[in-house]
C-alpha cells in the first residue's frame, strides 16, 4: 500500500495509466468468473510488481526507503513460511528446511489445530494396492473445490513420496462416469457435500457421484469420515 501511495503520488501518466488498467480490467475478469483459483492471479502479478517498484523508487530519504524494503522482505518470508508449507512439513524458521522448496504443499494446515485424517486416506488407498497389486493406480476425486481433498493435492502427495498412485480431478475428466466406471480407475475419493462443478462437465460428475452412492455392486465403501470443516470423506472401491 505504501509502495501505490508514491506511485501515484506525482499523478497518473500514459505509462502508470497502464499499469492501473492492466491490474483492475484483471480484476474485473477475475470477478465475473464463477471459479476462482490462486493462479488465475497471476497476469497481473507483473503489474503489481511494477508499482511497487516504482513506488519503492520514489520514496524520499533512503532511510526510509531501506526500512519498507526490509519491512516487504520479511513479510514475503512470513508469508512463504505460513502459506508454502503443509502439516506433514512444517519447518522450524530456523532450520534448512525453510528453503526446500520440494516441501511445498498446497493448504496451509498444521496437524496441532486440525486432523484432516490423510494419512488414513492414503494408508487405505495404498494398502489396497499392496493386496491386489494388479490393480490399476488410479483414484477418481469427486468434488472439485474442497480445498484439501482435492486432485491437486493428492497428485502431489502421491509423487512426493512415490506411491506411483494417479489422482484424476472430476474437474479436468472430459467424462466423469466414464473415468468412474473404467476398468482403469480403482478408487472413487468422494467429498459427500462439496459438490460443486464446472459447468463444462457437472451434469456428468452429478450422474458419477449418483451411480457411486447407488450401485454398491459396482462401488464398494470402503471408509467415510468428517474432516474439521464439516465436509464427509468416503472411499470407494470396486470390487
Amino acid at each position: 500500500m505504501p509502495g501505490v501511495l508514491f506511485f501515484l503520488r506525482k499523478g497518473i501518466d500514459r505509462e502508470r495509466g497502464l499499469l492501473l488498467i492492466w491490474i483492475l480490467a484483471s480484476l474485473v475478469f477475475l470477478t465475473a468468473l464463477r471459479y476462482k483459483l490462486a493462479r488465475y492471479a497471476l497476469p497481473y502479478l507483473p503489474a503489481v510488481a511494477l508499482i511497487t517498484v516504482t513506488g519503492l523508487y520514489e520514496m524520499p530519504g533512503r532511510r526510509l526507503r531501506n526500512v519498507f524494503l526490509m519491512a516487504v522482505m520479511a513479510l514475503l518470508v512470513v508469508q512463504y513460511y505460513a502459506l508454502g508449507f503443509t502439516a506433514f512439513r512444517r519447518p522450524r524458521l530456523y532450520s534448512v528446511g525453510l528453503f526446500q522448496p520440494e516441501q511445498i504443499e498446497f493448504f496451509p494446515t498444521h496437524p496441532r489445530q486440525q486432523d484432516w485424517k490423510l494419512e488414513e486416506m492414503l494408508a487405505e488407498i495404498t494398502a489396497g494396492f499392496q493386496r491386489a497389486p494388479a490393480q490399476k493406480k488410479v483414484v477418481l476425486v469427486l468434488g472439485c473445490n474442497h480445498p484439501i481433498y482435492n486432485g491437486n493435492t493428492f497428485t502431489y502427495l502421491s509423487n512426493a513420496r512415490n506411491l506411483g498412485v494417479r489422482f484424476i480431478g472430476a474437474e479436468y475428466a472430459p467424462d466423469a462416469v466414464q473415468a468412474a466406471t473404467d476398468a482403469t480407475t480403482s478408487y472413487i475419493l468422494l467429498v459427500e457435500a462439496a459438490l460443486s462443478f464446472f459447468d463444462g462437465n457437472r451434469a456428468r460428475a452429478l450422474e458419477a457421484v449418483e451411480r457411486v452412492r447407488t450401485q454398491p455392486s459396482q462401488f464398494k465403501r470402503l471408509i467415510s469420515f468428517d474432516v474439521p470443516d464439516g465436509e464427509r470423506i468416503t472411499l470407494y472401491g470396486k470390487p
